[in-house]
């Protein structure tokens, strides 16, 4: 096993021998091979023993904890890629006008129609016009993009997209336990937009550990202005992969309210996935 997330809330994680071990009240719930983790996810109330750490630091497996609502807190950190020459020529291709320019074209075509085809097909699956309507909708944004040169009409486009593509996602939803009024997050008010920053979160740090891995600064990119620790860069994956993400949270609604708890502010997050 490559990648572990452990989201059982008050669990620890423990070594014997080659195995690491999740803890529950004495119980326990799950033994996976060590040998060949790459990647560790932590969410919310989930601690490591010392041993478990000495490991995770010598085989240089990575390590992220995010809170209970999915949001990015810590990554354990090795070193740093050292290719300061690539570095280099991403700060420079990224702020010359015309690169960054066309780099913005790209992802956001690449969103729209991601999400064109995502709601055309689900129409077609559900015999539901509207979804179809929408995704022509989006589909007719992408004349404008291909001729503007201006990043602030880019920009505009893009929440043009999801607009249209969130005004429809109630249509997706397949259980009548679950409900959709609209994108929220920070919190997430309801089950549906707690799987759908979830998602995002991991599907973010799946792309910062790729980028990282190429030697690249995550945080710089040219379709966001640059924010104080936010990964610009890692938000284009992320992006134009929005609806693989969403057929995920889409396939979850199999579940039930049991599966959330209901935290601070009104606000949920999944505990069983």
């Amino acid at each position: 096993m490559e990648n572990l997330y452990v989201v059982e809330q008050g669990s620890f994680l423990a070594k014997s021998g080659d195995t690491l071990k999740i803890v529950k009240k004495g119980t326990v719930l799950d033994t996976v091979p060590a040998k060949d983790l790459k990647k560790l996810v932590l969410t919310g109330y989930v601690s490591l023993t010392g041993p478990v750490l000495d490991y995770l630091i010598k085989n240089r497996v990575e390590t992220i904890f995010l809170t209970p609502t999915g949001r990015f807190r810590a990554r354990l950190m090795i070193d740093e890629h050292k290719h300061v020459a690539l570095r280099k020529a991403q700060y420079e291709g990224l702020s010359a006008p015309d690169t960054g320019l066309e780099v913005m074209k790209i992802i956001v075509k690449g969103k729209v129609e991601n999400m064109a085809a995502f709601l055309l097909r689900r129409g077609r699956d559900y015999s539901e016009p509207k979804l179809r309507a929408a995704a022509a909708a989006l589909t007719s944004l992408l004349t404008s993009l291909k001729t503007t040169r201006d990043k602030s009409v880019v920009r505009g486009i893009e929440g043009a997209g999801s607009r249209i593509y969130f005004s429809v996602f109630p249509l997706l939803i397949r259980n009548d336990t679950f409900f959709f009024n609209g994108r929220n997050r920070r919190p997430p008010k309801d089950p549906v937009n707690a799987l759908l920053s979830f998602v995002y979160t991991l599907l973010t740090n799946e792309v910062i550990s790729a980028i990282k891995t190429c030697g690249l600064d995550p945080y710089l990119g040219s379709l966001h202005e640059i924010s104080y620790g936010r990964p610009s860069l890692a938000a284009y994956e992320q992006i134009m992969q929005g609806p693989s993400g969403n057929r995920n949270v889409i396939q979850a609604q199999v579940r039930s309210f049991a599966d959330f708890l209901l935290g601070r502010e009104s606000s949920y997050h999944p505990v069983k996935l």
